[in-house]
């Protein structure tokens, strides 16, 4: 086995061991022992946002369900980067993640092209039902913009201007009669 190789088998089973190891502290609430937040702990202890320490935790999890498919045998899984893990996270049943691994399996496995996240993208999106449309990446905090939910509708307080423009897109994306969908 070429240098190369062995420096990518330790780079995957190191991102899945801590993966694991930050799944176990989240869910055990171990990171409470120094930090008020998983998020702290993880800018604390590793200096990353608790969305990557969420995606490596996830990878973890995704490869524990993809290994049952497969016998338990790591070398047998197409995956060794955790942002091909991260697309199959999105799926919230190991049932699904399974089907779908299936799927890239029969696609993937036979040599006809390269296993990439992108690919993986687009078949999750099968099960998933994506229409295509683009995700809004910015986070509207509700909690910091004075949020007021009433029977009348939402009253917002002070908004950045970043929120007062997204705001305005989903007002006109609704008078135009398409739907908007709002993920958190």
């Amino acid at each position: 086995m070429g240098h190369q190789q062995t420096k990518s088998k330790e780079f995957f089973k190191s991102f899945l061991s801590i993966g694991k190891a930050l799944r176990a502290i989240k869910d055990g609430k171990l990171y409470r022992e120094q930090n008020k937040t998983f998020a702290g702990y993880c800018e604390r202890r590793f200096g990353f946002s608790r969305f990557q320490g969420i995606n490596l935790a996830n990878a973890y999890t995704v490869h524990e369900n993809l290994l049952t498919i497969v016998n338990n045998k790591e070398e047998k899984l197409l995956l060794t980067k955790e942002s091909q893990y991260r697309e199959f996270a999105r799926l919230k049943t190991a049932e699904k993640q399974q089907e779908a691994y299936k799927k890239i399996e029969e696609t993937y496995a036979e040599g006809e092209g390269e296993v990439t996240a992108k690919n993986i993208r687009e078949v999750i999106k099968e099960f998933i039902g994506d229409s295509g449309q683009t995700r809004q990446k910015r986070t509207v905090k509700l909690v910091s913009a004075g949020v007021k939910i009433t029977d009348k509708g939402i009253e917002f307080g002070k908004l950045d201007s970043e929120t007062v423009k997204i705001i305005a897109k989903m007002k006109e994306a609704l008078a135009k009669g398409k739907s908007i969908k709002i993920s958190y």
